[in-house]
Formats: C-alpha cells, sequence, structure tokens
C-alpha cells in the first residue's frame, strides 16, 4: 500500500504530468491531442504518460489503429485539489507543526 502512494505521488510530482491530467480530466484524448494540450512534444508526452499508466492514473484504450488516453479514476482530481488546498493554508504563518505545542519556523 505505501509503495503504491509512493508511486501515485511520484508520478504526479512533475509539473507536466499534472498538466496532461488536467487535460484529460474532461474526455479521453491520443498522444498527438495531449501534446497540442500541453504543449509539449509528443516524445515527451508519450514519457509521460507512460510514467502515469505505470502508477495507475490513466489507462489506455485502443480504438481500431488508435489508441487514447484516459483517467483510470476521476478520484486523482479530488485528491489534486486537496493536495492544492493543502499546500494553500497558511499554517502559523509558514510553521510546521511536528507536535501540538511545538512548531519549526521556516
Amino acid at each position: 500500500m505505501i509503495c503504491d502512494a509512493h508511486d501515485v505521488f511520484k508520478a504526479l510530482s512533475d509539473p507536466n504530468r499534472l498538466r496532461i491530467i488536467q487535460g484529460l480530466s474532461t474526455r479521453c484524448q491520443s498522444v498527438n491531442e495531449i501534446s497540442e494540450t500541453v504543449g509539449m512534444s509528443q516524445p515527451l508526452t508519450s514519457h509521460h504518460l507512460k510514467a502515469l499508466r505505470r502508477a495507475g492514473i490513466v489507462r489506455q484504450e485502443i480504438c481500431a489503429t488508435s489508441r487514447y488516453y484516459c483517467l483510470s479514476n476521476e478520484i486523482i482530481l479530488d485528491m489534486i485539489r486537496l493536495c492544492h488546498e493543502f499546500i494553500s493554508r497558511d499554517i502559523s504563518k509558514k510553521g510546521i507543526y511536528c507536535s501540538e505545542q511545538e512548531v519549526i519556523q521556516q
């Protein structure tokens, strides 16, 4: 379970992959469509899609001779939204809580 979570968070750690996920949030797309949407080359897009597939975030659908990529589960969008909310919170004026009484200021 921890290894799986590690793989998912590692895949989400790249801003390009987050842009790909955002692009797939409305519909399945081909590699070329994704490349255009996010403004990356096709080989770089394919590289990131491979990492997202390995982490189970996107899946590939084959229709005739075309391959389309879709989100495996839309829960990933909620997870990303929650991460953004977590990051945007002002925790004790940029401090990090180590315990209820101790705060380390950055």
